[in-house]
């Protein structure tokens, strides 16, 4: 994957939990998500009826395989922490995002300058449009997963957390094997080959079968 295929990967999977509200099966799966993490951040086990804007954000990263590079946390304060130690948090409300950043909020932010207060809230960006309008993914927004839209440089925008994608777009070797296989015989669905490769599925006899034709033919 390259980094924007990433960041699409992390805005799909936020999009699947759109519509999900609090104390529902599904928004208890997310809290789920995030206290199965190991070690679990301060060792603090989210509760069901904790807000969660920052685990739903956690969440999300664990789902999409980068919480190596992007702030897992149940706390807002300490996103804004962690971000700093990896030199990725913005402090800045008119810099323009990219999906998949972070943007944190604080509702005490008078509007003057750039707000340093307290975080409260905290979403993914899922686009933006023309420069200028910022469609976000929030879990906790009304008790639900839900979307929200302002400009850049809005008030209350307390920053943005921006991690290094680029650095997750990189091939392991068991992608490149696979991802040339299926180069060379024409394969149609690498992703799946990888999943049986990492041990995420198994793999059907039939398809195997297949596979082995296809690849042998591919040598004659």
């Amino acid at each position: 994957m390259n980094e924007t295929e990433i960041r699409q990967k992390v805005v799909t999977i936020a999009q699947t939990y759109l519509g999900v509200y609090e104390g529902s099966e599904q928004h208890k799966a997310i809290v789920d998500t995030y206290n199965e993490r190991t070690p679990l951040p301060r060792g603090y086990r989210v509760k069901y009826t904790d807000a969660w804007c920052a685990t739903f954000t956690s969440a999300v990263a664990i789902k999409a395989g980068v919480a190596a590079i992007v702030p897992i946390e149940c706390s807002c304060s300490e996103l804004i922490r962690l971000a700093k130690q990896a030199g990725t948090w913005v402090e800045d409300d008119a810099h323009v995002p990219e999906p998949a950043d972070l943007i944190l909020y604080d509702w005490q932010d008078d509007g003057k300058g750039d707000c340093t207060g307290a975080p409260d809230h905290v979403g993914i960006v899922e686009r933006v449009t023309n420069g200028k309008t910022l469609t976000i993914i929030e879990g906790n927004y009304k008790d639900a997963v839900t979307r929200r839209m302002l400009t850049v440089d809005s008030r209350s925008i307390r920053g943005y957390i921006c991690p290094r994608y680029s650095v997750a777009a990189t091939k392991d070797p068991e992608e490149i094997t696979v991802q040339n296989a299926v180069k060379d015989i024409g394969l149609t669905s690498p992703d799946y080959w990888l999943a049986v490769l990492r041990g995420e599925r198994a793999a059907s006899a039939r398809n195997i079968k297949s596979l082995m034709d296809k690849y042998h033919k591919a040598l004659q």
